[in-house]
């Protein structure tokens, strides 16, 4: 009894649930579906009735059916869901990407700032003060390092992507 469609995807039993539906042992039904042995005549009725039945079905039945629908709304809720979820993330991410392009803006004017007063002649800016704002704008900048700065700038890209894709479900959904 050879296939191309395997018995399970039509039919949606197991072995073990085959077998005792057509009143014969598992390793029956196994030899069976492997072409080494045949089925007794009242489980081959059985068994063509069965299919027969199956692939003329064409209509899913209402338990079927109302599964589905139970599915269907239940799946457009949780992408609701989730669609909120990114935006609010994306918000978050998009926030802290801000705070750092400004702190990193604000240290470099630091460190400029710095440069400026080092290089003033009548040494009117303490050393002790310059070199304050040397680690206060060289420690910001490794806290908030380029590297910190792409990593948002993809979790922002990847997020505006999801949101993307979401909305394209959920325009799916509605027609």
């Amino acid at each position: 009894m050879k296939n191309t469609t395997p018995l399970k995807n039509l039919l949606g039993l197991t072995q073990e649930e085959m077998a005792l539906l057509l009143g014969i042992h598992a390793s029956q039904w196994s030899m069976f579906k492997s072409g080494k042995r045949s089925l007794p005549v009242e489980a081959l009725v059985f068994f063509a009735a069965l299919m027969k039945g199956v692939q003329h079905k064409k209509e899913r039945s209402k338990e079927a059916q109302q599964l589905i629908k139970a599915e269907q709304e239940q799946a457009k809720e949780k992408r609701h869901l989730e669609y909120l979820r990114v935006q609010v993330k994306l918000g978050q991410v998009e926030k802290e990407l801000e705070l750092l392009e400004i702190r990193r803006a604000e240290s470099f004017a630091a460190l400029e700032t710095m440069c400026f007063l080092e290089g003033q002649q009548e040494g009117k800016a303490d050393k002790y003060f310059i070199q304050s704002i040397r680690s206060r704008a060289l420690a910001t900048l490794k806290k908030q390092s380029l590297y910190k700065l792409e990593e948002l700038q993809l979790q922002k890209e990847n997020l505006e992507m999801l949101k993307l894709k979401i909305e394209n479900k959920m325009t799916e959904g509605e027609k």
